[in-house]
């Protein structure tokens, strides 16, 4: 007779599990719980409807954007083969051009409505994935009421510009879904319809490659030999993976957006379990959030022992993770979702200027609140938590959360009212810079200027905010002033065509002919397409008595832009002082028609002469 072995107590939870993962959701969620998890949320995330646009991204991505202004072979090329911001999002601009053709630019309500949709939609299907992971109704309805009204998911939803995030986490739950379903059912569509929500997930954002890892996860909670035995299902996503990461990549760095020669690797880990210890206090206790966190460099308000508390935090909770999840996988496997969804924008590879961002903990946040889910469930199944103190748990933890969104949400109502709230605690340079920029929209100039004279003295070496304090001392007439900020910009960012061509300008206005010179030839040399930088080279050249130069700048600049009034009534006095008086009264008349408003008395001394 053989004998048998008796299983060791891992090995026991380890099969419990299994067969736990394997067996259906039970009954389908009730009409109520449904109702309860969207119209709670929708409640408490209702006032990002009444905000308007911000000038944090929102202009490149929708108010100024001409890729979405159309929807056309030309545009759709544009779409599929570049990149805005550094990112690589095909899918979510085609979402923004059929926003644009809805909504127009007038106002930003429709396109927070979409938001909220999205988000909505996110929440419904974080309430059916959890159903089918926990397997009770009430655990699964805590879990989307965690993920619909948590305060860290606002900017995703208040900020037009990060609608990509709502848009891949759509696919990407809808992936997961889906493969569950093919777990359940062992029916290769599943696994189809997995791949392709997939690429539509990878083409919203790039952060969707970890896909395959997250189902290699889900493999997990079968035991570690199911995720051998599935890997090769797994090969498809990981090609994919791999082609959108590199498309990712060169993206970032074609927008200069990655900068690891500025940290070391030691620097770049510390900061990255800084980050870590952040996402982890703000999950329970998310307070004054803001949306924008600077490097340590930048802020003069972060405690440097914070940032080296980091690391241990990280430990720490990596091994109560792995020593949880012996008896408890779904620990574990809640733990390393958050790991592997926040991974790549963890700073370990500096890309950008923030140190975290609260729109990162978008999907990666549902890790942790599938652990308190498992942990709610446990309650009830052990008969420690009774289900009407279940409920009250539930009502309690919604309201904690929920009336924080609710104000937090009505913070994103305009620039200013985000920057200032953000500003309280977090004083970065770029968001002194912002809204300095939202002061000088609205006219309030003194404003604009004293933010940004803050932000330059936390930060120098800021090119963005000299050129524009130098645009505020244009506007406030003191011409010396913007003078110097432009030489400081120029120094900092050598290569902005919009520097030398203001420059430029002051300079002639100041009569310094040479120097003006100098900075539209520069114009020129950087982007030979810009056909004001013609006609105001034509210019100098006139006032430095090189006529037939001149006359080569205007005919370049007619020849771009054949409506083009001044250049028609400079080239009328080009042509004058050459004698060439025909081919004077003819551009003069060039001008009126195009709508300069030139002097009878020049047209009549020109006619005059031409006798």
């Amino acid at each position: 007779m053989k004998k048998v072995k008796k299983k060791t107590k891992e090995q026991e939870i380890r099969g419990a599990a299994k067969q736990e993962s394997r067996k259906p959701a039970g009954p389908g969620l009730s009409k109520l719980h449904i109702f309860l998890a969207l119209a709670v949320t929708f409640v408490f995330m209702f006032p990002v409807v009444r905000n308007g646009f911000i000038n944090f991204d929102d202009p490149q991505y929708v108010l100024e954007n001409p890729v979405i202004q159309k929807l056309d072979k030309e545009s759709m090329g544009v779409i599929f083969g570049g990149q805005i911001l550094g990112n690589y999002q095909p899918l979510v601009l085609i979402s923004y051009a059929v926003q644009y053709k809805l909504f127009g630019t007038d106002s930003a309500a429709g396109y927070h409505f979409f938001s909220l949709l999205m988000h909505l939609l996110n929440t419904f299907l974080v309430l059916i994935i959890t159903h089918r992971l926990l397997k009770n109704h009430l655990a699964a309805l805590f879990v989307a009421l965690l993920f619909g009204v948590h305060p860290l998911h606002v900017e995703s939803v208040a900020w037009v510009a990060a609608q990509k995030d709502t848009f891949y986490v759509f696919f990407f739950l809808c992936g997961l879904f889906f493969y569950l379903r093919y777990l359940e059912k062992q029916e290769r569509k599943w696994l189809w319809w997995c791949f392709a929500v997939f690429i539509l997930s990878a083409f919203s954002k790039a952060q969707a490659v970890v896909l395959p890892i997250v189902l290699m996860l889900v493999d997990m909670l079968d035991g570690w030999p199911q995720v051998k035995k599935r890997i090769l299902n797994k090969i498809p996503f990981l090609v994919v993976s791999v082609i959108i990461g590199m498309v990712a990549i060169q993206s970032q760095k074609a927008a200069g957006a990655m900068h690891g020669q500025v940290f070391t690797p030691g620097e770049r880990m510390l900061f990255a379990s800084y980050g870590f210890e952040n996402y982890l206090l703000q999950t329970f206790f998310p307070f004054n959030l803001s949306i924008f966190y600077p490097y340590p460099e930048t802020n003069l308000q972060i405690n440097s022992n914070w940032v080296y508390l980091g690391l241990p935090v990280v430990l720490l909770t990596l091994l109560g993770a792995v020593w949880a999840g012996r008896k408890h996988p779904m620990v574990l496997f809640g733990f390393l979702f958050f790991c592997v969804n926040i991974a790549l924008v963890i700073q370990l590879i500096p890309v950008g200027d923030a140190i975290h961002a609260d729109r990162y903990t978008y999907l990666s946040l549902l890790g942790f609140f599938w652990i308190a889910g498992y942990f709610f469930r446990q309650g009830l199944e052990s008969g420690k938590l009774s289900a009407n103190n279940a409920r009250v748990v539930v009502g309690a933890v919604t309201l904690y959360f929920g009336s924080l969104t609710f104000l937090y949400a009505q913070k994103w109502s305009d620039s200013i009212s985000i920057y200032t709230h953000s500003l309280e605690n977090h004083p970065a340079p770029i968001v002194y810079s912002n809204r300095a920029a939202a002061y000088h929209k609205e006219g309030k100039l003194q404003e604009a200027l004293a933010d940004f004279n803050e932000c330059i003295a936390i930060k120098d070496h800021f090119p963005n905010a000299y050129k524009n304090r130098g645009l505020t001392y244009i506007a406030l007439g003191k011409n010396e002033e913007a003078l110097a900020d432009f030489h400081a910009a120029i120094r900092y960012k050598a290569d902005d065509l919009d520097l030398y061509f203001t420059r430029g300008n002051l300079l002639k206005n100041k009569n310094d002919i040479p120097g003006a010179f100098a900075d539209f030839n520069k114009v020129i040399e950087l982007n030979p397409n810009v056909v004001d930088a013609w006609q105001n080279r034509a210019e100098c050249y006139y006032r430095m008595g090189k006529l037939q130069e001149a006359l080569t700048d205007l005919n370049k600049a007619l020849v771009m832009k054949p409506d083009y009034a001044n250049a028609y009534f400079n080239r009328s006095i080009t042509l004058r002082d050459l004698g060439n008086i025909p081919g004077a009264i003819a551009d003069a008349q060039q001008a009126q028609k195009y709508g300069f408003q030139v002097d009878p008395g020049y047209l009549s001394d020109l006619q005059n002469r031409q006798k």
